[in-house]
């Protein structure tokens, strides 16, 4: 007989009601199946002697009953429920009998049983585990599935079945190498080695980004009063204007308004708001006053005195990706609690910023994970904002913006730049080293300097706007 194991705690977070219905479901499917396949559910008894624990026994035992009674034969019974710890040396025992490791919970941080199993098994048997366990990061060759899903899990439990030798060996060997290279030395060291990388990284960064002092802002204030042609290139979300859990909540309010309506309109200076926004969105939002755009980072741009657009890409560009992300983003809206897929016009964009702040950023590192293999070959970068995961097409990014002052043969003699995400990194960089640019924030940057948060933006922009009113500029 085939041998289905699962060993977990009697936990609420491991999902043995909907396994074992999934099991039940897969016998209905497949009743040819009832005398060749055995369930083996091994139950290790905890928190017994809270109520909720007790509840959650009679429910695995009330299934476990039901499916007795509707498919036991005369000799042999369809699963067994074992309820009680197990030596580890019997529990190989069982791993090594095993056909298949049906490892569906909730939420798990990595789940040894998975790499148990895979260790004894070696070159035999099949996985399957539940996407929310963190194993299924490394162990990409199971039967990934959704634990909350029981027909899901009954249809992989006849993948499962029906694979072919072949393939449960070549499933299995992949495993058992990463199982086998990455084990506790491995990590320690590695672990180590990206510690001292990071300090390494964190000490050369933060020692070339200085905090925004009392010194260089009357630096910054005396250059930009006297300045001929001034330019201001400010992000939004997160620099001029707040984040907010929905992208449509961050409205421009009357103060910001009123800045950039004074230095646009009163001191002539040159305001370009360089944001990962629709065009549709910011030109609703600020499209009445004279000041330039680029939008959906640096996909479309139009300086101040433009009338059209310009679009930084040919216009034949290929979008046979967009149907994958956009498939794949919805799925995790569906196991993604609180998550949401803005659509823009040439990139997709994963929201997670009302989940769980753990659980969305799990998450976001699988989806990240899954979208670089499903698009490895396309021209395509998938990037990780501020609680938000971002496809676009390779080439599309903020320092666009520089190129097309270029194109224009557009010169200024005092710039300011400032932004607060990791996209507004391809603007600092493409900028001349005279440039006056700044960091919202504590990430590590290519910013000259550093500021703690929106309101120091803006407070900063009446500074600057003081400051040219007294120069006389009008």
């Amino acid at each position: 007989r085939r041998l289905i194991l699962s060993v977990d705690r009697l936990d609420y977070t491991k999902g043995l009601p909907d396994r074992l219905r999934a099991y039940k479901k897969f016998l209905q499917r497949n009743p040819h199946l009832v005398r060749d396949t055995v369930l083996v559910q091994i139950a290790v008894p905890s928190r017994t002697q809270i109520s909720d624990y007790q509840e959650l026994k009679n429910q695995v035992e009330s299934i476990v009953n039901d499916i007795q009674e509707t498919f036991e034969q005369e000799t042999q019974a369809p699963i067994h429920f074992i309820y009680r710890s197990l030596p580890f040396k019997r529990l190989c025992a069982f791993y090594m009998e095993a056909d298949i490791a049906l490892v569906t919970p909730y939420f798990d941080g990595m789940n040894l049983v998975a790499k148990e199993f895979v260790a004894v098994k070696k070159d035999s048997g099949v996985l399957i585990l539940s996407e929310h366990a963190g194993a299924a990061h490394e162990l990409g060759e199971a039967l990934i599935i959704n634990p909350w899903n029981p027909d899901q899990i009954s249809l992989a439990l006849e993948q499962a079945v029906n694979m072919s030798e072949s393939e449960r060996t070549r499933r299995m060997q992949a495993m058992f190498a990463k199982v086998s290279r990455n084990n506790i030395h491995y990590w320690s060291e590695s672990f180590l080695r990206d510690l001292v990388k990071s300090n390494e990284i964190d000490a050369s960064h933060h020692g070339a980004t200085r905090v925004l002092d009392g010194e260089i802002t009357d630096q910054m204030l005396s250059a930009f009063a006297a300045a001929q042609k001034p330019l201001l290139l400010l992000d939004y979300d997160g620099t001029l204007s707040e984040i907010t859990n929905l992208p449509m909540s961050a409205r421009p309010d009357a103060e910001l308004l009123d800045i950039m309506d004074t230095l646009a309109n009163r001191l002539d200076v040159d305001v370009t708001v360089v944001t990962g926004r629709s065009r549709e969105d910011i030109s609703d939002w600020l499209g009445h006053l004279p000041i330039g755009f680029s939008c959906e980072h640096g996909l479309w741009i139009k300086w101040h005195n433009e009338s059209e657009w310009h679009k930084m890409l040919p216009a034949d560009q290929n979008l046979n990706w967009w149907e994958i992300v956009q498939d794949l983003m919805d799925q995790y809206n569906l196991s993604t609690p609180g998550s949401f897929t803005e659509v823009k016009e040439a990139s997709l964009a994963w929201h997670y910023r009302l989940c769980d702040p753990s659980h969305g950023q799990w998450k976001a590192r699988e989806l990240i994970m899954n979208l670089q293999n499903s698009l490895a070959n396309m021209p395509l970068e998938v990037v990780h904002g501020k609680c938000v995961v971002e496809v676009r097409m390779q080439g599309v990014h903020k320092g666009n913006l520089v190129h097309r002052m270029n194109e224009l043969g557009l010169e200024y003699d005092f710039i300011l730049s400032a932004g607060d995400d990791t996209t507004d990194e391809y603007l600092f960089a493409a900028l001349p080293e005279s440039v006056y640019s700044i960091k919202v924030g504590l990430n590590i940057t290519h910013a000259h300097y550093r500021v703690n948060s929106v309101k120091d933006i803006r407070r900063l922009l009446k500074r600057l706007i003081e400051a040219r009113s007294q120069d006389g500029v009008t």
